[in-house]
């Protein structure tokens, strides 16, 4: 029997029991195997397989377990999206990451987070890079002062002219920012 194999068998067998402990176990396992070596041609079967187990299993997990595995969500290549999906709807200590950096997340997933979560989890969305005009004019819409303020700070983020004249947030928070040289460059001139 290959080492593949044997693998699988284990992951199999852990699939089938429903304790929390087991459920840890296969959690561990799986996302070792999937994250070994930072491989980064994993095939869409692979990937598909990986989002199935982590959906099913994730409710079950501790935060400081999903914490962990939202790190590395965050850090991967692989299109994970159902799996970015679930962990940048929980808690924001969870969450964080995956809205920040996980490249799985599509503007469309993005707009739907800002529209039903907190303030906690737009301020992560306001801070991701090459933010799309589609996102932040959903941060414009929801978002809070600080929220906004750090969307203008945020010199990748697209926010087109209108957009910003419209919600006032040139005045709004160039005035109350101008202490931050970054603001008054990046977002109050022109």
């Amino acid at each position: 029997m290959s080492a593949d194999t044997s693998k699988f068998a284990k992951l199999m067998e852990l699939a089938k029991e429903t304790s929390s402990e087991t459920r840890r176990d296969l959690l561990r396992e799986v996302t070792d195997i999937f994250f070994e070596d930072n491989k980064t041609d994993r095939s869409e079967t692979e990937c598909a397989m990986f989002d199935e187990i982590i959906v099913a299993v994730a409710n079950d997990m501790t935060e400081e377990v999903r914490k962990n595995l939202a790190g590395r969500v965050a850090k991967s290549k692989s299109p994970l999206r159902r799996t970015a999906r679930r962990l940048a709807t929980d808690t924001i200590a969870v969450a964080r990451p995956v809205l920040r950096h996980a490249g799985a997340l599509t503007d469309e997933d993005l707009v739907e987070i800002v529209n039903t979560k907190p303030q906690s989890h737009l301020m992560a969305v306001s801070k991701r890079q090459g933010l799309g005009e589609v996102v932040s004019e959903a941060l414009v819409h929801k978002g809070e002062d600080p929220v906004l303020v750090s969307l203008l700070e945020n010199s990748t983020a697209k926010i087109n002219r209108t957009l910003r004249e419209r919600y006032g947030l040139l005045k709004m928070n160039c005035a109350r920012s101008m202490r931050s040289p970054r603001i008054r460059r990046a977002r109050c001139s022109g």
